[in-house]
């Protein structure tokens, strides 16, 4: 069976200590598990909290790169019809569609 830490420094203080004083290390021990777990809680909690911040400025990206390449796609048209607009009233002959 493996010992942690805790449980090590526990038995090492109690035996050299009396049964209050062993009451208190055994407290202090389990408030220092206990604000560990707290610490390791929040940790996780903000960890998930700036994931899904990523994810969220990722889609923002994206849907802006998206807007972006629609409206270049768009004046690339508006270009090319004016473009073949004046090449046919320049030469009169009809674009090749």
């Amino acid at each position: 069976m493996a010992f942690g830490r805790l449980e090590v420094l526990l038995f090492c203080t109690a035996s050299r200590t009396n049964s209050h004083s062993l009451r208190q290390v055994i407290s202090n021990g389990l408030s220092l598990v206990t604000s560990s777990a707290h610490f390791v809680i929040r940790v996780l909690q903000k960890k998930a909290e700036a994931s899904e911040y990523h994810k969220l400025l990722m889609s923002r990206l994206k849907e802006q790169r998206e807007r972006r390449s629609e409206s270049l796609a768009k004046k690339r048209a508006v270009r090319m019809a004016s473009q073949a607009s004046a090449q046919e009233t320049t030469t009169g002959k009809q674009p090749a569609t």
